[in-house]
């Protein structure tokens, strides 16, 4: 938090991606960058919870904040995130752990939102249907979820913009 980086106030886009922070936590000080569109984390192993002023980041478009695998997402802060961050297009969170998070909060996101992965992120619970109705959405990576239950819709597909769906290793029911 005492970094000079947190000086550059009007930084658009930010990747971190890759570098061994361990055992850091993700600093409140992200908070400060009000004009950022994306943000990239990923693979960086920090630790802890992700802290409140991520959710500040209301010009956020893409938030990768994969394989930081200590990583933790708690329900406040996950509400604020979906409530605050209307502008999202791109979450990538897989392999952090969303175990304390109800599956049906997914409704929730943004209806931009065009990739959702969820990869290896310990969800337990009921996947609500509509998730493949998003409106915008391409892409949905649920994979590595055993704990993961649900239906695939039955309505006609064609209209969907899906274009990826992952679906392995979860307990899914029903029939493509």
């Amino acid at each position: 938090s005492n970094s000079t980086l947190f000086l550059l106030r009007h930084l658009r886009t930010l990747n971190l991606a890759g570098n061994a922070f361990y055992p850091s936590l993700i600093s409140p000080e992200f908070g400060k960058f009000q004009s950022l569109t994306h943000l990239n984390l990923s693979h960086s192993w920090f630790d802890g919870e992700i802290p409140y002023e991520i959710s500040q980041l209301s010009s956020l478009v893409s938030l990768d904040l994969s394989y930081n695998y200590a990583l933790l997402i708690k329900t406040p802060v996950w509400k604020r995130v979906i409530g605050n961050l209307t502008q999202l297009r791109e979450l990538l969170l897989d392999e952090t752990n969303m175990s304390l998070i109800t599956p049906s909060s997914l409704m929730n996101l943004s209806s931009y939102l065009t990739s959702l992965s969820i990869s290896g992120c310990s969800l337990q619970g009921t996947l609500e249907i509509n998730i493949f109705r998003l409106p915008c959405i391409q892409t949905l990576d649920f994979g590595y979820n055993l704990n993961l239950e649900g239906y695939l819709p039955k309505s006609n597909w064609s209209s969907s913009s899906l274009n990826f769906l992952s679906l392995y290793k979860i307990s899914f029911s029903g029939e493509l």
